[in-house]
């Protein structure tokens, strides 16, 4: 494997290369869950590149971007142990030179960010189409591969990536999950012993709620409201949305909807979901 520090640097080794080239962003602090988009993207005769970059304007709280996991030297380990090919780790003024403030350009992401997470992290998806963007420019990957847990950016980037013509083919992932359903995260070492076994309910109620979706649709409201009476930590949104539209689906919606969620507990917020699809057969009461 070999570790790259600069753009420069990056683009000469991928030059190099005679194969197509398959991508994996991520903030680092690496866990199962990235290592199967790893697993994914090594599945064919592919420079497999991943990068380790948190990136500040992602973060609305200052403290959380300071305070991100930095796990480096066991995040090499699991990388190149996972099939990683080239692994980029820029500083922060490799990727903003002027730093962020001295951008002159954002991507500004205009539909799809006032539901779910963005509506509670004002600015949030502007950051991460942004140093994706940015990513996707440098490495100029054939495939990029993104988890399904953050369903929300997933769709950002899907629509980014047609609105503005990049050629990549964007590749989901299904979310990893621990033993007991608790969807794998790097905040998920944040949690108090007695949130920790709590969390795994979140998985348990989003089933149940699908359930009763089918039989009987119900309002973000309600949905707060049902996942609150599963889980100690505090719900902030709890409700179905079409996918990769993020609409509020009509009565007759055919095609894949996701219902997603987010709890708030002492020092970690996690989000979850789960995805299905409705086809023409389907009956919707």
């Amino acid at each position: 494997m070999k570790v790259l520090r600069t753009i420069q640097e990056l683009r000469s080794a991928l030059d190099q290369e005679a194969s197509p080239t398959a991508f994996v962003p991520t903030m680092g602090a690496l866990h199962d869950g990235h290592l199967a988009l790893v697993k994914e993207a090594a599945s064919g005769h592919v420079a497999v590149v991943m990068s380790i970059f948190v990136n500040p304007l992602q973060f609305n709280d200052k403290q959380d971007y300071e305070g991100y996991p930095d796990t480096l030297d066991e995040d090499i380990r699991q990388a190149e142990a996972a099939g990683v090919t080239h692994l980029f780790l820029p500083d922060l003024h490799e990727l903003y030179p002027a730093g962020p403030e001295g951008m002159s350009t954002f991507i500004h992401v205009t539909k799809g960010v006032e539901v779910l997470c963005g509506a509670h992290r004002p600015g949030h998806f502007d950051g991460v189409a942004t140093v994706v963007m940015k990513l996707l420019q440098i490495v100029s990957p054939d495939w990029a591969y993104f988890g399904r847990k953050d369903a929300q950016q997933a769709a950002v980037i899907e629509n980014m990536v047609s609105d503005y013509h990049v050629p990549v083919k964007i590749i989901t992932v299904q979310t990893v999950r621990e033993t007991d359903g608790l969807a794998m995260s790097s905040r998920n070492v944040r949690l108090r012993p007695e949130e920790r076994k709590d969390a795994p309910n979140i998985y348990y109620a989003l089933q149940t709620m699908k359930n009763v979706y089918e039989e009987e649709p119900f309002s973000p409201e309600s949905g707060r409201t049902m996942l609150q009476k599963f889980v100690k930590g505090t719900v902030e949104y709890a409700e179905v949305r079409t996918y990769p539209g993020l609409e509020l689906p009509a009565e007759n919606y055919r095609g894949t909807l996701l219902l997603a969620c987010a709890v708030q507990y002492d020092q970690a917020r996690l989000i979850d979901n789960i995805m299905w699809t409705r086809k023409e057969e389907d009956h919707v009461s």
